[in-house]
């Protein structure tokens, strides 16, 4: 997950997304880090200008508790 973060804040979005997905695919991923991973790779998909598949990955993390509940409802409304 940190190797993401580092990704997007270089704005390589596509370096980041593949870093999440990995991540999703880890096995025993806790809830709140799976979430939390739908989020991050949403906003990814977003700004590749995917925005099916972000609207996907928003909605899952928004079912969610967590922070990045909130976020991803906002960002529902974004794409």
């Amino acid at each position: 997950a940190q190797l993401a973060r580092i990704f997007m804040t270089e704005r390589d979005y596509a370096s980041a997304a593949r870093e999440w997905e990995r991540v999703r695919a880890s096995a025993g991923l806790t809830p709140a880090l799976k979430a939390s991973a739908a989020y991050f790779l949403g906003v990814c998909r977003a700004e590749a200008r995917d925005r099916a598949a972000a609207g996907k990955l928003f909605e899952e993390a928004a079912a969610a508790d967590g922070p990045e509940a909130v976020a991803a409802a906002v960002k529902l409304v974004e794409v």
